[in-house]
């Protein structure tokens, strides 16, 4: 039976194939699962994440790449999975599936925690009366957000910058243009901070703080956060009371359902541990948003 659905499966993938390229989840225990897409010819950074419904600061992070840089036709770009771009209901007009190749010493229990579903859904889609899985074996794991309709759709123009820098009015908000005396890492602090009270409700929070690796080298002073209260877009104050230190963050999402953030009142980016005087991946201190 196990036999019959895997070829199913596999007729299936390759039919899909002739119309679009297969996406395959990738993941590890201790990171948020994601799958490479190939640009097309014209594509930027910001085209690819309103597609796939990414925060366009962070992808541009994740892949070191400038927003509005053009990229070859076919580069790889890595696309994270996460709340704001999974879905566990197939809308063929919205969705794209999403397939991944079991692993030696895969546990079923442990993949749907990693897709932030359940173990019942991933037996649902993929017809398994028990949680057995084998490597080699094909998985149905959901769906990503894919918005056909942004196909080579180009971005509204930007405010120039006077210097190589990402367009800082698609990763943070502001109101005036950035000049080259503003790129250093305090400047941008600077900004945030303004963005901070001018939008700050009065709330607060204290408890732990869990850093989060990012793939590729963010800007000087500019930092990403989730967070389960404040909207995507928000300012958040971090402040480390051993050592009296705080930083601006930008909040791309919600905090993702995996072990490592148990418990936690905000997910920040690594670069900003230095910055906190945090040692370790996880730490106390209070925000305001």
């Amino acid at each position: 039976m196990k036999c019959t659905f895997l070829l199913i499966v596999l007729l299936y993938i390759s039919n899909l194939s002739t119309a679009q390229d297969t996406l395959w989840a990738q993941c590890s225990r201790n990171d948020v699962p994601f799958v490479y897409a190939k640009s097309k010819a014209g594509e930027s950074i910001y085209d690819i994440a309103r597609k796939y419904s990414v925060p366009p600061g962070f992808l541009s992070d994740l892949n070191g790449v400038r927003l509005q840089q053009q990229l070859s036709p076919a580069t790889a770009i890595k696309i994270p999975i996460g709340s704001y771009n999974y879905r566990r209901v197939n809308d063929p007009a919205g969705n794209r599936p999403l397939f991944y190749k079991v692993r030696e010493g895969d546990k079923l229990y442990e993949l749907a925690r990693s897709f932030n579903t359940s173990q019942q859904s991933l037996q649902q889609w993929n017809k398994l009366s028990n949680q057995e899985i084998a490597p080699g074996q094909i998985l149905l794991t959901g769906w990503i957000s894919y918005d056909q309709s942004q196909e080579g759709s180009k971005a509204p123009d930007q405010v120039p910058v006077p210097i190589p820098l990402p367009v800082v009015k698609d990763t943070i908000s502001v109101k005036e243009t950035i000049t080259a005396e503003e790129s250093s890492a305090d400047s941008m602090q600077v900004i945030l901070e303004k963005n901070y009270y001018d939008g700050n409700s009065g709330r607060s929070e204290a408890g732990a703080a869990v850093f989060f690796e990012s793939a590729a080298p963010a800007q000087p002073g500019i930092y990403y956060a989730f967070h389960n209260i404040a909207e995507r877009g928000d300012i958040i104050k971090v402040h480390n009371p051993d050592g009296n230190r705080s930083v601006y963050v930008k909040v791309i999402g919600r905090i993702p359902e995996l072990k490592e953030y148990h418990n936690c009142i905000i997910a920040i980016s690594d670069k900003a541990a230095k910055a906190l005087g945090a040692h370790y991946k996880r730490t106390f201190c209070r925000i305001s948003y």
